[in-house]
């Protein structure tokens, strides 16, 4: 669970890669959670999903 000192913005930059199953499980928990703003960066589209990732910049 993120506690009451959490920030207020969360940046991250391909977080799943290199992550076993439990542990993209407990990451994706947590940023649900989370209640301020998140900037994600990753080519993991079902991640961005699960977390509720609503608007999306795309670079080619």
């Amino acid at each position: 669970m993120v506690g009451e000192q959490s920030p207020d913005l969360f940046i991250l930059d391909e977080p799943t890669n290199n992550l076993d199953i439990t542990n993209l499980e407990i990451l994706t928990s947590v940023v649900k959670e989370y209640k301020g703003t998140v900037v994600a960066v990753s080519h993991d589209e079902l991640f961005l999903k699960k977390i509720g990732i609503e608007r999306y910049v795309e670079l080619f």
